[in-house]
């Protein structure tokens, strides 16, 4: 029965979704099979993220039987008394999107369309100024603590440093929770191998390293590092730039060892680039590689060996760091 339910779900996310939904939704089928009415749950199309309370109204022959509001954590089960043709999904914020019953999936999806300033990278970029980084959405159930080591970063290849001299430095934290101590550094590094079949490197020379900063408690969102004033010299090479972490201070500036959850976070972004690397796991030694491979392309690489498909783009995350640029005179 279990292989029925997998290979019936497969065929349903089949070029779309990302493993983590699909396995909700093999709870909820493997949950609720049984002699119960129309199932569904609501996720977001971008990010993969269960939508609680979506408002729904039922139709027979275009009247409206009822309306409804789906579950606050789960799927939501109409009685099986209930006769409907068509349904239609609405809430604050997304875009309103219809069924006819035959058609209606066990997860539907819905487009996000209104955003808060902390759900997207705002481009804050002066006159006359380059970007260089990606602007897209946060995926909050991504974002990851400071490391204490240079285990992921983003690469910014020496091409993009031919025409413009570095101004400044950007990166996107959650709410920060106590006073975080940090640097910001770049290694030189020579990248080996293809995304087409296995891009990595290793860490040469630091290029670069900022003094100790400081982010103080309730910090959200942006943080700016102005490069220029620290005499940050062009890059002739790839440069792979991390955000590591030196230590937490409490209210008396105390060092303390703050909860994984009470940690600062480093905001990850939907990407379409290819330039996140990380150290992996290795289960054999249970250790960290001691090269940085190239995480998308890896991951882009398996799901069209494997698979024949394309990861859902909730899956091609990369943390939001950008730089600055302003054009060579």
């Amino acid at each position: 029965m279990l292989d029925q339910i997998y290979s019936a779900a497969r065929k349903r996310f089949s070029k779309r979704r990302s493993f983590e939904t699909l396995f909700l939704l093999l709870v909820f089928l493997i949950t609720y099979s049984g002699s119960f009415g129309q199932k569904f749950a609501p996720f977001e199309d971008d990010v993969m993220d269960f939508i609680p309370e979506v408002s729904y109204d039922l139709f027979l022959k275009k009247q409206l039987l009822q309306t409804g509001l789906t579950s606050k954590d789960t799927i939501t089960i109409l009685d099986t008394g209930v006769v409907f043709d068509s349904i239609h999904f609405r809430k604050a914020g997304f875009r309103s999107k219809g069924f006819l019953k035959d058609s209606l999936s066990d997860v539907v999806f819905l487009q996000k369309e209104v955003f808060e300033l902390d759900e997207v990278v705002i481009e804050t970029v002066a006159k006359k100024e380059v970007f260089l980084g990606e602007k897209s959405r946060f995926v909050k159930k991504r974002s990851n603590p400071f490391e204490t080591e240079p285990t992921a970063g983003i690469v910014f290849f020496r091409e993009e440093f031919e025409d413009i001299d570095v101004s400044r430095l950007s990166f996107f934290v959650e709410k920060v929770q106590y006073k975080t101590q940090y640097k910001i550094k770049f290694f030189e590094c020579d990248i080996q191998g293809s995304i087409f079949t296995n891009q990595t490197f290793k860490l040469r020379d630091l290029f670069f390293e900022t003094p100790i900063l400081t982010i103080d408690r309730s910090t959200k969102n942006e943080v700016s590092i102005d490069l220029k004033q620290l005499d940050f010299p062009k890059p002739k090479t790839n440069v792979f730039v991390v955000v590591e972490l030196v230590s937490y201070e409490d209210e008396k500036g105390l060092a303390l060892e703050p909860e994984p959850n009470k940690q600062t976070k480093l905001k990850y972004q939907l990407s379409k680039k290819m330039n996140y690397f990380a150290q992996m796991f290795n289960r054999t030694t249970n250790a960290l590689t001691p090269f940085h491979i190239n995480v998308n392309a890896m991951i882009r690489r398996d799901f069209n060996s494997m698979f024949k498909e394309t990861p859902h783009r909730s899956i091609l995350v990369a943390p939001a760091i950008a730089l600055y640029g302003v054009p060579v005179q």
